[in-house]
């Protein structure tokens, strides 16, 4: 048996929507955004089931930051114009709220292997019945954005002042240490 996973660190894009197979079982999908150091954005397509597919659904708003791990995939399809198109996803085994909200992390229990490729009770996993998405206008979703940068941005400023404390005492710390070894010699 092989087995492979991805850990990725994201902003959620579009709002979750919360479906039900016809089975009855709960998933919600959602993307996610990961800015790369060179300005590129990989956009992933996740997908949560059960309780966590409704903890998702909760919690979730665009512009929220989440650590993700699970199964990676990738969807090959043909778009209207007849060109071939790819699009990353990621079925969440593990998955933690970073900021926006209170902190929530959520581990499958079951940590069931869901395999897309064969049918669910006779039902393929991608068959959903869909329940009542949220509804966000477009100035919500980018005032959610900004409340998450703003809060990496407080997060980022915490951690800069204590490095900075940590280096000016261990500069203290070193000129200290250097007049007591001057004092000792002479």
């Amino acid at each position: 048996m092989s087995y492979h996973k991805i850990t990725i660190i994201g902003r959620v894009g579009q709002a979750p929507k919360l479906n039900k197979t016809r089975n009855g079982k709960q998933v919600c999908n959602f993307t996610v955004a990961i800015n790369e150091y060179d300005d590129n954005t990989v956009w992933y397509k996740a997908t949560a089931w059960g309780n966590q597919a409704e903890t998702c659904a909760k919690f979730l708003l665009p512009g929220r930051e989440v650590h993700i791990e699970g199964r990676p995939s990738i969807d090959t399809y043909t778009n209207g114009n007849g060109v071939t198109r790819s699009s990353l996803k990621v079925t969440i085994n593990t998955i933690t709220f970073l900021s926006g909200g209170p902190k929530v992390a959520w581990v499958d229990p079951e940590e069931e292997e869901v395999n897309d490729d064969e049918p669910n009770d006779g039902e393929p996993h991608h068959e959903a019945v869909e329940q009542k998405p949220k509804e966000m206008s477009v100035a919500e979703a980018r005032s959610y954005a900004e409340q998450g940068k703003r809060i990496d941005a407080m997060i980022a400023g915490k951690r800069a002042m204590a490095i900075a404390k940590a280096a000016s005492k261990k500069k203290a710390e070193a000129k200290l240490e250097r007049a007591t070894k001057k004092a000792a010699t002479s």
